[in-house]
Parts: C-alpha cells; structure tokens; sequence
C-alpha cells in the first residue's frame, strides 16, 4: 500500500531541493521512488513528500532522522497516509507541556514521553533570536491512543525535566501551531505601522533596513487612521524577516514607536478575534511600549503591543496580544495586583477588534478638523490668521453655517496629521468672545461614534463658574474622549455654565471607570452627579444643529397698543441692534405678540435674560426664542410641569426662579384672570424644561413642598402649550 512508504518532512531549510533530499539529507537510504517539494508552511521553512519503495525503508528513515538539525532547527517527519492526518486533526491523545528548559531538544523530549506509549509527533516552538533558535519553553506531543496520553498527564503530574518542573495538560486544538498542517505564501513578508507620514521606498530600504539584505519588495500603504503610514515589506528569508521584527519593532521615529507584525493570515485572523487580548490601565505616563512587550513577553509569545497615545503623549492605558489564551489567562491571575514602575496596574479582557491600535483600518479625512463656536462674524481670513495664524500647513478652510447657537463651525484641512493634532491638543477651548470653541476630528468613525450610545456620561450640579477646560482635564485622566461640552447661558453680559455637561469617550470601559470613580465626587468643592447617557443622539447638537434664527425672538401677552415704535423705544430702547421688528395679529386674549430679529445672538439672549417677565399693564410678557427646536419642543411632551394649588400673588418670574434651579426653562406661565378691576393669578401654572431629567427631578424634589408658604402640587402635562398664548392664545377671556 503506498501510504504505508510514504512519510512527510516538516521544518526543512526553505533552499531546499529535490537533489538535497535525495543526496544529501537521505543519501545513505536507497529506493526513493518520489520527491514532492510542498509550499513553504507558516513559519517560512519548506515541507517535502517522500515515498519509498517499501515501508521498512520508510520506518528505518523515521525512526533514524526525525529530529535531525538543519541550520540548527530540527526537521519533523511523521506518516504521511489518512490515518495520520485524521489523528492530528483530533484531539484524541494530544498534550500540551508547558514549563520547559530552554536548552531541551525535541529529541529529548520525544525519548522522555515514548515510554508511555507511540508518539505521532512531538513539537517545540522555536523563536529566532541573537541569530540562533531558542525554544519558546512549553512544547506539544501527540500519542496515538488516548489512553496513553492519560497515563502520561497522571504518572508525570509533579514531574521535572532537566530539573525543572514541568506541568501537562489536554490540548484541544489542531496542531496549526506546529506549522505542519497549514501553508501560508507570505512567511517572509511584514507589515510595519506608524511610520512617519513623509516615507517612501528609499526610506524604507536605505534608512530603517539598510543594515539588513534580502528586501525583495516594498509596498507603501495608505494612511491609517491615525494620519500615519504603514508598508509592507517582502524579504527573501523567513530569518531576515525575523531578525528585523525582534531588532527593529518599536524603534522610534519622530518620537513614535513603529510596530512591526507578520503579514499573513494567521496573524489577521487572530488580531480579528477575541483570542488573548489584553487591556492594561493604569499604566505610568513615562514607560514605553518596547518596556511593556518586555514585560509580557516572559508570559508566551507576543503577536502586537501597543500604548495608546494623544499627540505621542501616553494615556495611561495599553494593549496586549497573546499567540495563546492560556498565556493571557496567566498574566491576569499572575499580575493581579501588580505594579510597573511602581504604579499599580490593572489587566482585563479585550474583546474588541485592534483598531484603536490604528492598524487595521484606514480614514480618508486624517488630517481634518471641524471647529465649533466660533464667532458669527468669522471667516477664512480670521481662521488663518488670527486663530490659526502660528500653524502653518493649512491646505482649506470651509465656513459652515451658523448652529443652533448662532455661532459659525468650520472644517479645516491640514497637510498633515501632526499639525491638525497639535491644533486639537494646543487650541481646544480657546475662549473667543467668551465662549471657548470646540475642536473634534472630522472622519466617519468620530461621526459614528457621535451618534451612538458608546461611551457618553451626562454631569449634573456643575458649578457654574466651571470652564470646559476644567472638566476636560479632570476627566481626560480615564480615557480618551471624544468631545467635551457644557450648554451655557447669557446672563448679566456674561456667559455662564447651565450646571450640567457632556461628555463622550472613545471607549465605553473608560467612561464606565469615569462614572464609577466620579459617582459621588466633587469639582470644584461642588458635589456632582454622573449618569450614563444613553439616548441616541449627538451631544454636539447642543452645538451645531443648524438653524438660522437663533437672533430671533417671540414676545407674548404684549399690550394691544404695542406697535413698532413702541417696540423699539420703549420696550427695548436700551439695548441696540434690532434689526426687524414684525407685529403678529391679536391672540384670542386680545393681547399682541411680535417677532423681534436681532444683529446678534448676545444682544438677543440679554434681552431674554433681563426683560422676561416684565409687566406691562399689570400682565407679565412672555419671551422665547423663535427656532424650530423651540417649536418642536413646545410641541411635544417633553419636559412639561402643570403646577397647580399656587398662592394667587405669586408673580411668573418668582415662579421661574425656583425651578430654574432643576435646569434650564424654555418657557414659564401662571394662567390669569381679572378680577374686581385686577389681574389675579388662577392658582396654576405651567412650566417646561429643555430636558426631561430636569422636570423628573423637579417633580421628585417638590413633591411635598411650598411656595410662599402653601403647599403645591406638580404633575406631568401631556398637552401642547396653547394656553401659553403661543398658538391659539385661549386664556384671556375679558
């Protein structure tokens, strides 16, 4: 039968021929009938079939060569027929020993474990280093009946080999990572990550490797989305290639490490699934990623390390991947309560693909930022010049309309991530005109995760002297984030915080260490409360949803005398840049309402601030602004109080400042009648807030509580706000 006389050499030099074989490796064994050189396996050293013309031949070849060393690596030779393959396929009869002397041969070990039964195969991972093979410490063996593999786990369970003890276990996996049962066409190929964005061939080739020989080809690959470059490097051996990536990974450039991995698709596979991967947090800001391989690498082997930067500057966390689960599962249990460099660490499972790693996915918008807040008088030549005046490399600036604010947003583009990155990391929250700007990446994966649930907390009770800044770098300390906002107010000339913010990490895990670190903490000397927010929507709105009236405001229950002139001079004689004036038609309470356009959103927002609530002819005017979130809100259930059992002297602004306290008010009314010549309350009113939390809390708060004095009832409102006078203005009968 010839499958009986055929056997298959693994780890054989990848020079190798057919002559080699027969001459040399089996020169003194004749009757070779065939030779079959195979593709080079996946870890770059070629395999051959070889049938003889009878099987004692064969086994006499076995028995004698298996474990021969060729350039100090020792070839594996098993049977090459069904029987074997299905057996290695299985997982009858594996084992895996771990705890390994270095020095140990295969031979050794394959000898040491005979004793119990036949051996298939037995294997040791070998790593290339200081130009030599050096085991890897833990090694595999294959018996071909179950029940020697358990005699084996139970007479060698408190064994030692060469004085060092030894543990065993069950392997149930395929012997893929014997590299005899898979191929691969690129085991001297590797891809090398964050390389300075100005390379190119010759870089690569004189200046990174031009100590090592061998460079068959180069390919320069798109930025990554990290605005840096990454290329693919071919060498003519599988040794250069391993010499370079243990001497060469993490070298530095510019200040950055490069990251060099195995271009192949084991290695893809691996870094796409969850498979020994590790977070470390909590790591001191000045150890460097070539430290943390170090220190991991005593665990197993290495595929890819990496510490997560900002503007090449570390933030406290890194990742790690194993080749093994079992090696990550040691380093959790071992480094449990570990420190480097002194500072405790933590490590968790990672269950996420590497893209945060920046290698392994690609952006076409690297070097783009887009800018919020900004004055409503900027343009390009301001954002070159004045703001932006000591960068240079600015390539494009777009002014975007104005937001919901009524502040412009810009998208500027760079001519290189460096750049754009120093303007995030240096001009974010820049104060202009008061109000501090807003920079954020401009890419889809900032957008997608914008407009997704991950990673975003709500802060309530913030003081409201607090600047954005303050918040950001008192939060920055968990985590990457994304975007930072707190709503302000124009109040007394001046703009001031609303006492709660946003905040969006780039990662959930660091806004779920946030929120439990910050549960019950204080800024400022003020107690916060920090909540997951997990609406769907983008917290920028608060910024920059477009809109082209935020100058404009509604003003309600004016006296039916009210005209322009008196609109102008009288009502709002002392404040300037009033640009139209539109008188609307009598509400059904007789009283007028009017559309007032301001030059500016400040001028506007003072006179909301300061003339709300103002009484004219004993009746208090209503003012809100005239937008479409406004209408839509007003319009919907959101946030809406009925306030009912209130004390009839009670005036409309007293009753907006004890809510105002919960959140912002859109809008605050008390129903009137007139009585005995008099206008008098009727004993309730109506409030809404911009957001639903605050009216929940309002409602929670005062559930038993008093306005001068009486006691109030509060309860949700279910109905569009037509009896604020600002659709069909129904109260007000005379």
């Amino acid at each position: 039968m010839e499958e009986k006389r055929a056997l298959f050499i693994y780890d054989l030099p990848n020079s190798i021929n057919e002559k080699f074989i027969r001459r040399t490796l089996f020169g003194e064994y004749s009757g070779i009938e065939k030779v079959d050189i195979m593709e080079k396996g996946i870890n770059g050293m070629c395999s051959a079939r070889v049938i003889f013309d009878s099987h004692d031949i064969a086994s006499r070849v076995l028995k004698k060569m298996n474990y021969t060393k060729f350039d100090g690596f020792p070839i594996k030779i098993i049977w090459d027929n069904q029987e074997t393959r299905d057996l290695l396929s299985s997982t009858n009869g594996k084992l895996i020993i771990k705890g390994l002397d270095e020095r140990i041969e295969v031979s050794q070990l394959h000898e040491a474990f005979s004793n119990f039964g036949e051996v298939i195969i037995c294997h040791i991972p070998m790593k290339f280093d200081n130009g030599s093979w050096e085991s890897k410490c833990y090694g595999f063996i294959q018996f071909l009946h179950q029940k020697d593999a358990d005699k084996a786990c139970l007479d060698l369970k408190d064994a030692s080999i060469n004085d060092k003890k030894i543990t065993l276990e069950p392997y149930f996996h395929e012997f893929d990572d014997l590299h005899i049962c898979k191929s691969s066409e690129n085991v001297n190929q590797l891809i090398i990550y964050d390389l300075p964005n100005s390379i190119n061939e010759e870089f690569i080739r004189g200046t990174l490797f031009g100590e090592y020989s061998g460079i068959e080809k180069v390919d320069i690959m798109e930025k990554g989305i990290n605005g840096m470059c990454s290329a693919r490097v071919i060498f003519d051996s599988h040794d250069i290639a391993s010499r370079v990536l243990k001497k060469m990974n993490y070298t530095k450039f510019d200040g950055f490490p490069i990251k060099i991995i195995w271009d192949n698709q084991e290695t893809r596979d691996l870094l796409s699934s969850t498979n020994g991967k590790l977070i470390i947090k909590g790591l001191d800001e000045n150890i460097e990623v070539s430290q943390l391989h170090e220190a991991f690498s005593n665990f197993g082997e290495v595929i890819i390390c990496h510490i997560y930067n900002v503007l090449w500057k570390n933030q406290g966390c890194g990742f790690i991947h194993f080749l093994h689960q079992e090696d990550a599962d040691k380093v959790c249990l071992d480094l449990k309560d570990a420190s480097i460099n002194d500072k405790k660490i933590t490590l968790e499972p990672y269950f996420h693909e590497f893209d945060d790693l920046h290698i392994c996915k690609s952006s076409e918008s690297v070097n783009q930022l887009i800018i919020y807040d900004l004055p409503n008088s900027s343009n390009e030549e301001f954002i070159r010049g004045t703001l932006l005046g000591e960068y240079s490399g600015i390539e494009k600036v777009d002014i975007m309309k104005k937001g919901i604010s009524g502040m412009r947003s810009a998208r500027i583009i760079f001519d290189s991530f460096e750049t754009a990155s120093r303007v995030l990391q240096e001009m974010n929250y820049t104060k202009l005109g008061g109000i501090p700007i807003k920079i954020i990446w401009d890419n889809q994966a900032t957008r997608d995760l914008l407009n997704s649930t991950n990673g975003k907390l709500i802060i309530k009770g913030l003081e409201e002297s607090i600047e954005v800044s303050q918040l950001h770098e008192t939060i920055v300390i968990y985590g990457e984030v994304i975007a930072c906002i707190i709503p302000m107010r124009f109040e007394n000339g001046l703009w001031k915080s609303k006492g709660y913010g946003f905040i969006q990490y780039l990662n959930q895990e660091d806004a779920d260490r946030a929120f439990c670190e910050l549960k019950y903490s204080s800024i400022n000397d003020k107690k916060i409360i920090v909540e997951p927010f997990k609406k769907r929507i983008n917290i920028l709105d608060f910024l920059c949803m477009n809109c082209e009236t935020k100058g404009q405001l509604i003003i309600y229950d004016l006296p039916k005398f009210a005209n322009e002139e008196f609109i102008r001079g009288t009502l709002f004689g002392e404040y300037s840049g009033i640009e139209k004036v539109d008188i609307m038609k009598k509400g059904i309470s007789g009283m007028r309402s009017a559309r007032i356009i301001f030059d500016s959103f400040e001028t506007a927002s003072r006179v909301i601030q300061e003339v709300n609530y103002t009484k004219l002819d004993w009746i208090p005017i209503k003012i809100i602004w005239d937008d479409q979130k406004t209408r839509d809100l007003l319009s919907s259930t959101s946030g809406k109080l009925i306030i009912k059992g209130l004390e009839e002297s009670i005036e409309a602004s007293q009753l907006h400042d004890v809510f105002s306290s919960f959140g912002e008010i859109i809008i605050c009314h008390i129903p009137m009648k007139f009585d005995n010549r008099l206008w008098k309350n009727q004993g309730y009113g109506f409030i809404q807030f911009l957001h639903q939390e605050d009216a929940d809390k309002a409602c929670l708060d005062l559930k038993d509580a008093s306005i001068n004095d009486k006691k109030i009832t509060l309860e949700p409102y279910f109905h569009e706000f037509d009896d604020f006078h600002m659709r069909h203005n129904k109260f007000f009968r005379i």
